[in-house]
């Protein structure tokens, strides 16, 4: 291993992410999109997957109105109003870049209709 390796393999690492934040929850840190892997510390941290594919909870929404979402679709992770937990969608407007969807969601499903789909991170840092 070389002296100036800080994490290996650099798929998980630690990052500050917001107040609530379960194990498994997804997140996004700046630009960098992924998945908790532990819940949030008392310092606000937690180890942070940035590569791979999860199963989330997926709305059929691009903020105004319901969207399909086919496999390829680029979805975004739109941050949390108050309380409410952020949402994985295809609002590009609003949203930041999560990941790509390796599962389809048919067009109709809305807030109150959410899928888990296969979700591909956008692919680190």
């Amino acid at each position: 291993m070389a002296k100036n390796e800080v994490y290996y393999p650099g798929d998980a690492i630690p990052l500050p992410v917001p107040a609530g934040t379960k194990s498994g929850d997804p997140v996004v840190v700046g630009t960098i999109a992924g998945v908790a892997q532990e819940d949030r510390d008392a310092a606000g941290n937690a180890p942070v997957r940035v590569r791979g594919v999860f199963k989330l909870s997926v709305t059929g929404s691009d903020g105004t109105s319901n969207k399909a979402i086919v496999v390829g679709d680029k979805v975004y992770y739109t941050a949390p109003v108050g309380e409410a937990p952020a949402t994985i969608d295809v609002n590009a407007t609003t949203g930041a870049e999560y990941g790509v969807a390796l599962g389809a969601i048919a067009s109709g499903a809305t807030d109150a209709v959410v899928a888990e789909i296969p979700v591909a991170l956008k692919g680190g840092i």
